[in-house]
């Protein structure tokens, strides 16, 4: 189950960081990232990736690469 507050609480944090120029790419906030994690926040629910890609104008493959990105960064995590 993805903690969304956690995730919420991990990108304001990096979000900040990012803009002061204090965090390596790592762990980063990377284009596309802020606003899948927000509509994930904001909607507090489970999501198939198909569906969020719709929802947010990414196509799949984007989608795909953002979830890969943000499920290294243990923000989101993904099951069948």
């Amino acid at each position: 189950m993805v903690n969304y507050e956690e995730a919420a609480r991990k990108l304001i944090v990096y979000s900040g960081g990012l803009a002061k120029g204090s965090l390596g790419t790592a762990r980063a906030a990377s284009v596309g990232e802020e606003p899948v994690l927000q509509y994930l926040v904001d909607n507090d629910a489970e999501m198939n990736p198909s569906v969020l890609a719709d929802t947010l104008g990414y196509t799949r493959p984007r989608m795909t690469r953002i979830l890969d990105s943000l499920v290294a960064k243990g923000y989101v995590e993904r099951r069948n």
